[in-house]
């Protein structure tokens, strides 16, 4: 009589579904929140390096001391009068553009690597020079020079 009883009580049953349901509901919201989270691409920062930004007596030089290496197709050359901050004319362009020259012996044509120099020719006043990562309109190197 008794193993009768214990198989009609059934009350602990509908607890136990409820508690496996919430489960269930849980690891579905955390699966997805997780999923959603994870699949996002990373934001792409600008290179790191060391780039130093040199009057001359005709012009600037800008000099990568060390770091990463950067395509000259992704850096963009800023050059503002100063303290006025107006664009001078002919910028902004690029690292590999004929304005700006080499003067690196040896080099790649197509990577701005340690060692490697390049020359702004300006005129004598005093500007707000800046290297912008094209791809995330981060700055490289910012430096206010005179030129004599």
């Amino acid at each position: 009589m008794e193993r009768k009883s214990f198989l009609k009580d059934r009350r602990a049953v509908s607890d136990a579904l409820v508690m496996l349901l919430l489960l269930a509901v849980g690891a579905v919201v955390v699966a997805g929140i997780g999923s959603v989270l994870l699949t996002k691409a990373p934001k792409q920062t600008a290179p790191v390096a060391s780039v130093a930004v040199v009057p001359t007596a005709n012009g600037v030089l800008i000099k990568h001391e060390g770091g990463d290496s950067i395509s000259y197709s992704d850096v963009q050359v800023m050059v503002y009068s100063y303290p006025s901050i107006q664009n001078v004319s002919g910028y902004p362009t690029g690292l590999n553009s004929t304005t700006v020259q080499s003067r690196t012996e040896v080099g790649s044509n197509t990577m701005f690597n340690t060692g490697d120099v390049r020359y702004i020719p300006l005129s004598a006043g005093t500007y707000l020079v800046e290297l912008i990562h094209a791809p995330t309109q981060q700055k490289i190197a910012s430096n206010v020079v005179t030129v004599s």
